[in-house]
């Protein structure tokens, strides 16, 4: 802080499950006339996440990392799903984000 010149950008990310995290206390002293708005584009929370699921169980898939493997399991809500690899064992996946095609159907 002691070195911006024009502006400075404060970010602070989730805490991790287990850890104390949140946001520094110190930044409740910068006084709040300092602040603007911020435009910055943010990651879509999970919950967020409004793609239901294309996925069933059974259906065989690809993964760019893990390869090929076999849902296993769809969350209700279609957003999670728990897809065996075999290589990899079982991943538990976020559709909106796991990046998977479609190989075959059940």
């Amino acid at each position: 802080m002691t070195r911006a010149r024009k502006s400075l950008t404060l970010t602070a990310a989730p805490a991790a499950r287990g850890s104390a995290g949140g946001v520094s206390r110190f930044i409740g002293e910068i006084p709040r006339e300092l602040f603007e708005p911020s435009a910055a584009v943010t990651a879509p929370r999970v919950d967020d996440a409004r793609t239901p699921s294309e996925f069933e169980r059974g259906d065989r898939v690809r993964h760019r990392k893990f390869g090929n493997g076999r849902v296993e399991s769809v969350d209700p809500d279609g957003k999670r799903l728990s897809v065996l690899f075999r290589h990899h064992g079982r991943k538990r996946l976020v559709v909106a984000y796991a990046g998977l095609t479609r190989v075959t159907a059940r």
